[in-house]
């Protein structure tokens, strides 16, 4: 990814949409990999690590927490995944703009689609 970021860096226009170039380029290239993955593959698993000083009970609940909420984002349209991703992320509006290349009204109405949709799946 570092390579293609490196590579793509002469085409950039405007220094000051630097970062959502390079997320635009990563991501791209991650929905690429995805791709490959997917058909090599039935299903990506993630493993979140427990540290070992930990209370075990606490970390497991955290884990599972974390569990629903990949497995409730992964429910997602792409769409929707893509805006709430970038939104956890810190990004804003006007960056997750650059980086989708559509409208900030349009990363508005995603996130609250997105909000709503995920608050069905977590909270029945």
């Amino acid at each position: 990814m570092l390579l293609a970021i490196w590579q793509a860096l002469p085409k950039l226009r405007d220094q000051d949409q630097l970062k959502a170039y390079i997320f635009r380029i990563a991501r791209n290239r991650a929905i690429s990999h995805l791709a490959y993955e997917t058909n090599q593959q039935d299903k990506v698993t993630l493993d979140f690590e427990v540290p070992f000083d930990a209370n075990p009970i606490t970390e497991l609940l955290e884990q599972k927490r974390q569990q629903q909420l990949l497995a409730a984002i992964q429910a997602l349209p792409l769409g929707q995944r893509e805006v709430i991703a970038l939104y956890f992320e810190g990004f804003s509006y006007a960056e997750i703009a650059e980086v989708l290349q559509i409208s900030e009204n349009n990363v508005g109405v995603r996130i609250s689609r997105a909000g709503s949709k995920l608050s069905e799946i977590l909270l029945p």
